[in-house]
């Protein structure tokens, strides 16, 4: 009888730990759509791994993203509407296989996951030339995976990588890309390409645009003089008028005398008064078209600190008052020819939605960024959170949650 008990127990502790193993190493949710990117520069590189399940798809879903083995990870998480700052990063386990590093995580409330990681930066290739090199593993079987990476707009291919096509993004950059399809787990793919940068398009976008406070700074002086003349024409008029209005002046002695023969005919006897009511209006309406000079000069000058200013090769942005309690600077790595406004545009854009900033400034010559900011109402990681899916390389990378790492 005992030895029947005891057996009954271990039947049923070997049929719980093999359920308990069985759903720790269910299979993942597949991907609907995988994107894998390469922003690169000079001195390092960023690939972003961009997958996306398809909508009828239950969550909370076990899911699993690949990077090539050695790679060092930036973020890794669900995305949760338009900006990481917005998104936790994911708490994950790794595995390594068949050369690759695979991220398993849980996506909760959202079907996109990204996954930012170190990727080989530009090699040069002649005296404006440069070549990049993109290498991704796929972790599972795909009908289609897009591989591309992204160059400066006005970057011509010189040796080019088959089937690839160049896509025009916008005035700043290009995408170079290539679909692979009917990808199988394990199988590696690539994009090798070389392209060259005009030497005299490379130069100019070093050079930052005109300052917009000129401009500002005119319409503020042009409302000054306007000030000064309606001030001036108020004078002349309260000056030219004075005589024919003042009843105290000296050549009002006829109607003073009118005025005195006329009192026993009572109050109504005195016409004239009305004539004066104009003055009072006048002065109103100057008023009030000064007040308005200087409200239209404070908004202006206000709306101008809110937006970016730049100053030799410092951009800055000021985004809340007050002194900030903490500064985080950055290391910003962009494309080589890209334009260092528009760099600075996106970082300031990026940091916009993350509360507790006070101000921003972006160093041209030094390709870097200074943030400051409230440590009661933000931190170093929301910041480095939110400038992540910009693809930018930053100094350092962000802190990453704890994770379990085995091998196979």
């Amino acid at each position: 009888m005992g030895r029947s008990l005891r057996a009954a127990l271990a039947a049923v502790v070997l049929t719980l730990a093999l359920v308990a193993t069985t759903t720790a190493f269910a299979a993942p949710v597949p991907w609907k759509t995988i994107d894998v990117g390469l922003q690169a520069e000079q001195n390092d590189g960023v690939m972003r791994v961009w997958c996306e399940l398809a909508t009828s798809t239950p969550l909370p879903a076990q899911v699993e993203i690949s990077v090539p083995a050695g790679s060092v990870p930036l973020w890794v998480g669900e995305v949760q509407g338009d900006w990481t700052s917005e998104s936790p990063q994911s708490t994950y386990t790794t595995t390594t296989a068949n050369g690759a590093d695979i991220y398993r995580f849980t996506l909760r409330s959202s079907r996109t996951a990204h996954l930012y990681a170190e990727a080989p930066p530009l090699q040069a290739d002649g005296a404006s030339g440069f070549a990049a090199s993109l290498a991704w593993v796929a972790g599972q079987d795909m009908a289609q995976v897009s591989l591309g990476a992204w160059v400066p707009a006005n970057a011509r291919i010189t040796k080019a990588a088959s089937g690839a096509i160049l896509h025009t993004e916008d005035a700043e950059f290009s995408y170079y890309e290539k679909i692979v399809s009917n990808v199988k787990a394990g199988q590696k793919l690539d994009l090798k390409f070389s392209f060259l940068v005009p030497a005299a398009a490379a130069a100019a976008t070093g050079t930052p645009p005109k300052n917009s406070n000129t401009l500002i700074l005119f319409i503020i002086i042009t409302l000054c003089v306007a000030c000064l003349v309606i001030g001036a024409v108020a004078l002349k008029t309260n000056r030219s008028g004075s005589p024919a209005e003042d009843p105290d002046d000296d050549d009002g002695d006829a109607p003073q005398q009118v005025e005195s023969d006329d009192a026993a005919d009572g109050p109504d006897a005195d016409a004239p008064a009305p004539a004066r009511s104009p003055r009072p209006t006048r002065r109103l309406l100057i008023t009030a078209g000064l007040l308005a000079v200087f409200v239209l000069a404070a908004t202006l000058v206000g709306l101008q600190v809110m937006k970016p200013a730049v100053a030799g090769d410092t951009i800055s942005q000021v985004f809340a008052g007050g002194e900030p309690c903490a500064t985080l600077v950055i290391g910003v790595g962009a494309p080589d020819g890209s334009d260092p406004v528009a760099t600075a545009t996106r970082l300031f854009a990026a940091l916009k939605p993350v509360s507790g900033i006070n101000d921003a400034s972006f160093s041209i010559k030094a390709s870097r960024l200074e943030v400051g900011y409230c440590e009661s109402k933000t931190s170093e990681a929301q910041i480095r959170a939110a400038l992540a899916p910009l693809g930018f390389r930053l100094s350092t990378p962000a802190a990453s949650p704890s994770a379990e790492t085995t091998g196979s």
